[in-house]
């Protein structure tokens, strides 16, 4: 490149040389997502995720989702620990869009054979919107992977007797019952309910152990006077058609 000749009052010793490179513009800006976009391979994938891991970790749910979503269009059946579906699942949940979380949660889900994370904030949102079939289809997942803790047989206990379905009702209070649950006595007492409803005598044993738990327990009570006139009339009336409420106590 030739530089024209300075005018006179300016060509002095103190003046700097003036270099081709200098007269060239600055470059525009480029957004980080746009740069990594423009790589490819694991390179591509990491500066992604490195990017979307750090707005995460600073609850930057907005900064995070341009390079999430990045990931899932060049990347869209990835799995494992901090996938992108996992960590939008995660912004969704912060923003409090449940429709969204879900639906990342879903695709999660759709893609892992183990993902319990997935299935258990399934089951939550779900049991939330009423939505009983979905809660017994991610508590079976779970129950698959690892049928040794209590919340999933809860789950489909709950929602198998929403869409009742009593017998599988029955099937996951037994075996919730065997995992040490945080409310024995309502898990006994529903229990109960259901066996009743079935005309099964050990419902009275169920009330019992209800009692047991929590002697104040007033639907409990209502429940074994119930079953003493059906003992004494020889009918159990009405009982399919009580609905189990959240447990109450008795008065003193």
């Amino acid at each position: 490149m030739i530089v024209p000749p300075l005018p006179k009052k300016l060509l002095t010793n103190d003046l700097p040389e003036v270099s081709s490179h200098e007269t060239t513009a600055p470059a525009p800006a480029t957004k980080p997502v746009e740069v990594a976009a423009k790589s490819s391979g694991k390179a591509n994938y990491w500066s992604l995720l490195e990017q979307a891991t750090k707005a995460v970790s600073e609850k930057n749910w907005q900064a995070a989702k341009a390079p999430l979503n990045k990931l899932i269009e060049l990347y869209p059946n990835q799995s494992g620990a901090n996938n992108a579906y996992a960590l939008l699942a995660a912004v969704h949940r912060g923003l409090k869009e449940n429709a969204e979380e879900r639906a990342a949660l879903e695709k999660w889900a759709s893609q892992e054979a183990d993902a319990l994370d997935a299935y258990s904030r399934l089951m939550e949102l779900a049991e939330r919107a009423k939505d009983w079939k979905t809660v017994a289809q991610n508590a079976e997942r779970f129950l698959a992977v690892n049928p040794l803790l209590p919340q999933p047989y809860r789950f489909l206990a709950t929602a198998s007797e929403e869409l009742g379905e009593t017998q599988t009702a029955i099937n996951s209070y037994q075996k919730l019952l065997l995992l040490d649950p945080a409310d024995p006595a309502d898990v006994h007492f529903r229990l109960a309910r259901l066996m009743h409803m079935n005309n099964d005598p050990a419902a009275k044993r169920h009330v019992l152990q209800a009692l047991e738990e929590a002697p104040r327990f007033r639907d409990a009570h209502r429940l074994l006077l119930e079953l003493a006139q059906v003992n004494t009339n020889g009918t159990n009336s009405g009982a399919a058609d009580t609905q189990i409420k959240p447990r109450t106590s008795a008065t003193p």
